[in-house]
């Protein structure tokens, strides 16, 4: 159980967190930043693994794309709920050189030999995929791969499982650690079920070398999954990053080994966090869409039957330039999904400020020009916000043991940014149809001058802005919503000279 000076710190954690996100960025909504739930039955397993970190170890498992590939997010999420509930460990890993493609910002990987792969960003895959969302193969038998630590490794992580296929035609493999060399048969066995080997480890600093190893003449390839790293006590926290750059909802139904791979996870909590690039590049959520993501969660429904399920949505993105204008229709399909399959929610597209809010998260470098990533800085407040959000639900839940759902209502918040996107939130503004304009502010220009060029009020450019004074700064832009007919017209290009035309000299006085 949470003690009571563990439940007093993450109490005040939790309020003053919230405070100073509201103060320092007034567009956030941490208000809604918990775990919604339509039923409790939903949370069962998160809450009482929660609960019981200290004699057993709880398991959390993300799936998901680029925004947790880097480990930028997903990393500080361990870090945050393990200083909570304990290390247990680093969870999967992959060798990522060997799949032409960025390693985590806690390790990084090199390779010799030449490998072949698949990933879930390629569908279909090449070779079967697991968990991790990525498969290595190599036919070379001087093939290596490396785990180079960017921090010296904890000496209780002496646990390694190795996820890769076993069979007769397998190379052997020999771990390189701590200055010793560990050989490992990888061989079908009778009676062995499990999908990965586990071996002991001795205490090392930052480096773990897999060397291929043809012990046979019969074996002929290697084909790796992935690894995880963890503590042998059963306590604390194991956080395992399965995300994978550019994947989407459907990408989990191409991996075909991933109902073997999970269950030996021994997920508490599987988080699936897809949906930038199911609708990021056209803007539209597909017909077949609540199909898939159904799929999805059925799927794990069924490899982890026990597992509590949270789906997330996505924040407002731009793409090129162009507002992606499809995350609110996208919050309320996962919410629908939840729902009708008994899932938690965290909500990240009000929580994050909802409608064209990347600009001011772009502002407040939280966000990268990309209009789609987060910085480190906003990946540190996103899984701030997230950890939080798992810590004020199990308190909400052990003092409400009889409420059977917690679910906000966003009615008022999007009947405001409604009329915020329409410009209708002034009385003195008839509504009518709106065009977007980005103004440059011009040096000795004022809120004042700028809202009477368009026929709009100072309070709607502070609305629709995000600002808390009338300050401006000369070279800044403004978003405006105006009446068409107020649209500066573009200048018209001046013409280019007859080839060959000499520059005119002035006439002398």
């Amino acid at each position: 159980m949470v003690s009571f000076f563990s439940f007093l710190f993450v109490n005040v954690w939790a309020q003053d967190s919230t405070e100073i996100y509201a103060t320092k960025y007034p567009f956030l909504h941490p208000e809604f930043g918990m775990i919604q739930f339509y039923s409790r039955t939903a949370l069962d397993t998160f809450n009482k693994s929660w609960n019981e970190t200290k004699a057993k170890k709880m398991s959390i498992v993300h799936l998901g794309d680029s925004h947790l590939q880097s480990d930028l997010f997903p990393g500080k999420m361990r870090k945050y709920l393990q200083a909570e509930l304990g290390d247990g460990g680093r969870g999967i890993m992959f060798p990522y050189s060997t799949a032409k493609t960025y390693s985590s910002v806690e390790y990084h990987t090199t390779h010799t030999g030449e490998w072949t792969y698949g990933k879930s960003l390629i569908l279909p895959p090449k070779i079967p995929l697991g968990v991790s969302g990525m498969t290595s193969k190599t036919i070379d038998t001087n093939a290596s791969f490396t785990f180079t630590f960017i921090n010296d490794v904890p000496s209780n992580y002496s646990k390694l499982k190795i996820f890769c296929k076993k069979d007769s035609i397998s190379y052997d493999l020999v771990v390189e650690v701590g200055g010793k060399f560990i050989p490992v048969n990888v061989d079908t066995i009778a009676g062995d079920s499990l999908p990965y080997y586990e071996i002991d480890l001795p205490s090392f600093k930052n480096e773990i070398i897999f060397h291929v190893k043809k012990n046979h003449p019969n074996e002929s390839e290697l084909v790796f999954y992935g690894m995880s790293l963890e503590t042998p006590s059963d306590n604390g926290l194991i956080y395992h990053n399965c995300g994978v750059g550019g994947a989407m909802y459907k990408s989990i139904l191409y991996e075909n080994l991933f109902a073997e791979q999970i269950p030996a996870l021994h997920p508490d909590l599987i988080i699936i966090d897809f949906g930038t690039n199911d609708y990021l590049y056209d803007d539209s959520i597909k017909a077949n869409e609540e199909t898939i993501i159904t799929q999805v969660v059925q799927m794990v429904h069924a490899a982890s039957p026990n597992a509590s399920i949270i789906l997330t949505s996505t924040m407002d993105m731009y793409h090129k330039a162009d507002h992606v204008t499809s995350g609110e229709i996208f919050s309320n399909l996962i919410k629908k999904v939840a729902k009708a399959q008994n899932c938690g929610v965290f909500d990240w597209y009000w929580v994050a400020g909802g409608w064209n809010v990347m600009p001011k998260f772009q502002e407040q470098a939280l966000a990268n020009p990309d209009g789609i990533h987060m910085s480190p800085r906003g990946y540190r407040l996103k899984a701030n916000l997230l950890s939080q959000a798992m810590v004020k639900t199990v308190l909400w839940m052990k003092e409400n043991p009889t409420k059977d759902s917690l679910v906000f209502q966003m009615d008022s918040l999007k009947k405001l940014q409604l009329s915020i996107r329409l410009g209708e939130d002034s009385d003195s503004i008839a509504p009518g149809p709106r065009v977007k304009v980005m103004h440059k502010i011009k040096k000795g220009e004022s809120l004042s001058v700028i809202a009477k060029k368009y026929h709009v009020t100072v309070a709607q450019l502070r609305t629709w802005n995000h600002m808390q004074s009338n300050l401006i700064h000369t070279g800044k832009y403004l978003l405006v919503y105006c009446d068409p007919k107020f649209k500066p017209k573009p200048k018209p290009k001046a013409k280019p000279k007859p080839a060959g035309t000499k520059p005119t000299s002035p006439k002398p006085k």
